[in-house]
């Protein structure tokens, strides 16, 4: 959780909405500590100093447990290269700097939220969102340590009898998780997300959302390792899912597809509200399609 966010601005008139946004985030417990380039440069009591006096702390990792903010690509180039989360603040003042490079940026420091602010920090230092929690789990973003118990999730023939299956090889399938983290969380910030028990943090599955061409509704979908099913946690995880969809993702309608065959999916997605609309054929495989209503 970030609790540390340094503001190093080169424009000193936009001080007062910083300590604005400070004083917001002080009800969080989050510590913000603001400065300006002059202070930076000559040596102010701050915690960045000139490229030889600070470089050894760095490598202590001290710093890196902070969100860094600074409008200033000189300078913000200067923390990425030493691996600092780095977000970068846009004004008419700097519109002339090239900051293309930087993944996240702000304008307007008063109207920011902690939420937002904690969710780029992660991002930046690769820690996977917690997307929502139900009464016994947890559902976050993958990671590549995930992948472990994935393999022996998709071991039990009745999975694997009407999902995709995993790669052959583990590596393969690390590098597929790695890529996913990459284009589909940073891009489109949702997708199939890890279920984790929330007293154990053990990996029972996986459920989520994504677009299958030629729909315009999100598709989602879900998995329970066989040890954990008739427990009512499918259930339990969906309705989660379908509450954050619409809250937090603003999906109006989402749709689901499902095996003929698959009769225990098929009573769960009626249960949870999803209503016929036909069978359809893709990828050369039946399916009963059916969105929620």
């Amino acid at each position: 959780m970030l609790k540390n966010i340094y503001i190093i601005l080169e424009y000193k008139e936009y001080m007062e909405s910083f300590a604005l946004l400070g004083r917001q985030l002080e009800a969080d417990g989050v510590r913000v500590s603001c400065f300006t380039m002059e202070q930076l440069f000559s040596g102010g009591n701050i915690p960045v100093r000139p490229q030889d006096a600070w470089e050894a702390k760095v490598k202590s990792g001290d710093w890196k447990a902070c969100l860094w903010i600074t409008d200033n690509g000189t300078l913000a180039g200067k923390l990425a290269c030493c691996e600092f989360p780095v977000l970068i603040f846009l004004h008419a003042g700097n519109q002339d700097q090239d900051l293309t490079e930087f993944r996240f940026a702000m304008e307007n420091p008063e109207e920011q939220v902690y939420f937002y602010l904690n969710r780029v920090y992660q991002r930046l230092r690769n820690i996977p969102w917690e997307i929502t929690v139900t009464k016994r789990c947890l559902i976050r973003e993958t990671k590549e340590s995930d992948v472990d118990a994935f393999y022996q999730i998709y071991s039990a023939p009745a999975i694997v009898r009407f999902m995709e299956n995993l790669y052959p090889e583990i590596e393969a399938e690390k590098r597929y998780i790695r890529e996913y983290i990459e284009k589909v969380y940073c891009f489109y910030e949702f997708g199939i997300w890890t279920v984790t028990l929330q007293e154990t943090g053990e990996v029972i599955g996986r459920a989520g959302f994504c677009y299958r061409e030629g729909y315009e509704e999100p598709e989602m979908g879900f998995i329970i390792g066989v040890h954990w099913q008739r427990q009512g946690l499918a259930y339990e995880v969906c309705s989660a899912l379908i509450e954050y969809a619409r809250e937090e993702l603003q999906f109006d309608k989402i749709c689901v597809f499902v095996d003929p065959g698959n009769e225990a999916s098929f009573c769960l997605c009626r249960k949870l509200g999803f209503v016929e609309t036909g069978e359809v054929k893709e990828d050369g495989k039946q399916y009963i399609r059916m969105i929620s209503g």
